[in-house]
């Protein structure tokens, strides 16, 4: 995806995105990643204090969980 679209949807809430998502817009997965990929590697980075291979592996899990289980959300 590039930079310009992402750039587009940076405006959107993450309930937007994940309500996009659960409609079946995977492309909705990247936006989420855009903005949260930082926070939760630096959030994982911290708790484990683990090399960046491990710490990444984690959070690429993170958003496969939240592709996997996109269903589940419920805005509100």
């Amino acid at each position: 995806m590039s930079v310009a679209v992402l750039a587009e949807g940076a405006g959107q809430s993450p309930e937007y995105w994940m309500t996009r998502l659960k409609a079946g817009h995977e492309e909705a997965l990247a936006h989420l990643m855009a903005r949260f990929e930082r926070p939760v590697l630096a959030f994982l980075h911290r708790r484990l204090r683990e090399d960046s291979g491990v710490v990444q592996e984690l959070a690429q899990e993170v958003f496969l969980k939240c592709l996997q289980h996109c269903q589940r959300f419920e805005e509100g």
